[in-house]
């Protein structure tokens, strides 16, 4: 009986700590960065795609004015598959790889991103627009 409980209780702790920090597939890179998307959380309305991606960089970077140095950061988008652009949201900073040791986070500037071709960008947003269609 205890055994059981013990395993019940395994099984749920896995399997809520395997969701809470995303479920991230790696859609395009460099050598000195990766772009990551959590596919399950995409959401289409009112013909925007908004969607969740993490950059994770190899080695630790400063943002201007700050001495806190992070290695990720967890991005929440809004895409526009139609015209090829997009806009963050809201910025999550972490101080370890993907998106571990929360540092703060802020709001970005509300515009418009038109990435170049073959860019990492405009690979991550075609992967989106393409799984959000399916």
């Amino acid at each position: 009986m205890i055994f059981f409980r013990i395993l019940i209780i395994i099984i749920i702790i896995l399997l809520y700590s395997s969701k809470s920090f995303g479920d991230w597939v790696r859609v395009t890179g460099s050598n000195n960065n990766f772009i990551y998307v959590d596919f399950q959380r995409i959401k289409v309305k009112d013909g925007s795609t908004y969607f969740w991606y993490l950059m994770d960089f190899n080695e630790k970077r400063y943002l201007s004015g700050s001495k806190k140095g992070y290695q990720s950061f967890v991005i929440q988008s809004q895409g526009d598959c139609e015209l090829s652009r997009f806009r963050d949201l809201q910025f999550f900073v972490y101080k370890s790889p993907m998106g571990k040791d929360y540092l703060y986070n802020f709001k970005p500037n509300n515009k418009w991103k038109y990435p170049p071709p073959n860019s990492n960008y405009l690979n991550m947003l075609e992967r989106v627009c393409n799984w959000s269609k399916q």
